[in-house]
């Protein structure tokens, strides 16, 4: 057989292989989307805020920021913030729309939280400069909720969003445990807690990104999902490596404040993990150290 029989014979079945794989993804049922928030919607309301942040808001916010800066930010957007925690208050979930301006529409939205971020740590960043611990984590623990807000019943893009956001909190409230008081220590343990318990499952995440896919782009994202297979297992690897990763850092950090507490109230610090629980945590996270005078023991 000649070679360029070969190879039409090849493209040929090539070509079978790929005609049947699409019109096996035509007749998939569509997985069920994450169901929309039966009231109103804090997600919205945390955005529509954020839309009103002063330009002023540097891009960085960071010790380079004197402290006249740091309030006159907080100042002009004071009502901002008042807006935002109402929206934290509420059931929130990504507002997600099937169509096709999305992807570009919700990209104004990521960005809007991002500033919100930025204006949350400017507002920390002042309460500790001014030895207000308790109001110091008050911003950071807004970060965190903030971060889960940005990522639930959301996609892939909102789940590393929300993943950033975390990083940064988790570093926040990290650099403050050690002047934290019992009461500040305990909120922020339960924060934490709570946090974790409502969590959305990476299942949960992939399922809405195919969800999007098929119900926006209909057969052409069916047949997009044959040759993106590859692309959509490496970044749901990428995803529950990072998730995994958080999921450490905010185990260790309840585990620190814990011993903080423990150490404030009995005079000592604990010797062992056990004597953490249940007083002051409910069990103790698997895979965490008690750590010795900050360090981790070797």
């Amino acid at each position: 057989m000649k070679l360029k029989t070969v190879i039409k014979v090849a493209g040929a079945g090539v070509l079978g292989l790929v005609g049947v794989g699409v019109l096996w993804l035509a007749f998939q049922p569509v997985p069920d989307p994450v169901p929309p928030l039966a009231g109103a919607n804090g997600y919205t309301n945390i955005f529509r805020a954020a839309q009103h942040i002063k330009q002023s808001l540097p891009e960085q916010v960071d010790e380079s920021l004197a402290d006249e800066e740091l309030n006159q930010l907080i100042n002009e957007n004071k009502e901002v913030l008042e807006q935002a925690r109402a929206g934290l208050s509420m059931p929130c979930q990504v507002a997600v729309e099937y169509t096709e301006d999305y992807v570009l529409q919700h990209a104004g939205y990521l960005a809007a939280f991002k500033r919100l971020v930025r204006l949350l740590l400017a507002e920390g960043l002042l309460a500790e400069r001014q030895h207000q611990v308790p109001a110091a984590v008050r911003s950071y623990l807004d970060i965190l909720r903030l971060s889960q807000v940005a990522s639930h019943g959301g996609n892939a893009m909102d789940k590393l969003v929300g993943l950033a956001i975390d990083n940064i909190a988790c570093g926040k409230l990290a650099g403050v445990a050690g002047k934290m008081k019992v009461a500040e220590a305990k909120a922020a343990i339960q924060a934490l807690a709570d946090f974790e318990a409502r969590e959305d499952p990476l299942e949960m995440v992939m399922r809405q990104e195919q969800v999007f896919a098929r119900r926006t782009y209909g057969l052409r994202g069916r047949i997009a999902a044959l040759f993106t297979f590859q692309q959509l297992r490496t970044m749901e690897q990428n995803i529950r490596q990072k998730s995994e990763s958080r999921k450490k850092v905010r185990r260790q950090l309840m585990v620190d404040l814990a011993a903080r507490a423990f150490e404030l109230e009995k005079g000592a610090p604990p010797k062992a993990l056990p004597e953490l629980a249940p007083h002051y945590l409910k069990t103790i996270p698997d895979g965490t150290v008690l750590r010795q005078n900050g360090r981790l023991p070797h």
